[in-house]
């Protein structure tokens, strides 16, 4: 699984970007990035990588996080340093967290590597 780290990001940029958060008034769950990422699973392995612009998400009925609660979600900290230049905070630590939690639900794990190389790119 080695190689997945490799898999080429589909990226496609918003033509609507969304307001900018007023940083005198953060709060977590309040603001979103005008892009997601999404990645599939299928016969186990990780394929179609994709940036694409925030949008609701279309789920299967028989999905089993409807039926046994089984979802993560992992928030990342990142910040405008006085140059200009975004800096992630500790992203490596998210990615272990979400591995971890993917063991936890006996759900398959994202590499680490492909985890890291996703959220630079977005």
């Amino acid at each position: 699984m080695a190689s997945e780290a490799h898999i080429p990001i589909r990226i496609e940029k918003t033509k609507t970007p969304r307001l900018k958060p007023d940083s005198a008034n953060l709060g977590f769950g309040k603001y979103f990035a005008d892009h997601m990422y999404t990645l599939e699973f299928e016969n186990g392995t990780w394929k179609n990588p994709s940036i694409q612009p925030y949008a609701s998400l279309t789920l299967e009925p028989g999905a089993s996080v409807f039926h046994y609660g089984q979802a993560m979600f992992e928030g990342l900290k990142a910040f405008r340093a006085k140059n200009g230049q975004i800096h992630l905070f500790r992203p490596e630590f998210n990615a272990r967290r979400m591995a971890a939690g993917a063991t936890r639900l006996c759900m398959p794990s994202v590499p680490e590597k492909l985890f890291l190389d996703a959220i630079e790119k977005l």
